[in-house]
């Protein structure tokens, strides 16, 4: 019976990874960045904030991000992202939505509802949550971008070259 729940746990996962990756694929809006000139504009010259209360789910997404070239900063509440976006430029944030203290979803009202430039930075919901109805929830609150953990690294590729812009050439 355990090894009956553990595969369909696991094949629950995999319908969420297939289920993001055509949602992704799918998007009725214009892709902004459509090429692979476009996507290597992008390597190595973008900016995160991942922000998660748990250490090792910052490593992992982290991991993740270095392999991709993408510079990054940690925090590891709601308080201290906003305390990062304060001081610092990112490109975007890649925010745990099941955080104590100032959850995911209040944290992103903080960032648009802050009036500064930052206020409109896309963010990425990341949360171990994958029913089927969890990407649109999101999507529903204004989250320029959704992942289910445990992060995979090609989907969590295509949703930042979906959510970030791409910028002026050198």
């Amino acid at each position: 019976a355990q090894r009956t729940a553990v595969l369909a746990q696991g094949f629950q996962h995999m319908a969420v990874v297939i289920e993001q990756l055509i949602a992704v694929l799918g998007q009725q809006r214009r892709p902004r960045v459509r090429t692979r000139h476009d996507a290597g504009l992008v390597v190595g010259r973008l900016r995160a904030l991942v922000v998660d209360d748990i250490a090792t789910n910052r490593f992992i997404v982290k991991q993740h991000l270095r392999a991709l070239r993408i510079d990054l900063a940690e925090a590891d509440s709601g308080q201290e992202a906003l305390e990062w976006l304060r001081a610092e430029r990112f490109d975007l944030v890649l925010l745990d939505m099941n955080m104590p203290n100032l959850g995911g979803v209040e944290t992103f009202r903080s960032i648009r509802n802050s009036g500064k430039e930052w206020a409109e930075i896309p963010v990425i919901a990341l949360t171990a949550d994958a029913l089927a109805n969890t990407r649109k929830h999101y999507q529903d609150l204004g989250f320029d971008g959704f992942l289910a953990k445990p992060v995979d690294s090609r989907l969590l590729w295509a949703e930042i070259l979906h959510v970030v812009p791409p910028p002026p050439p050198l």
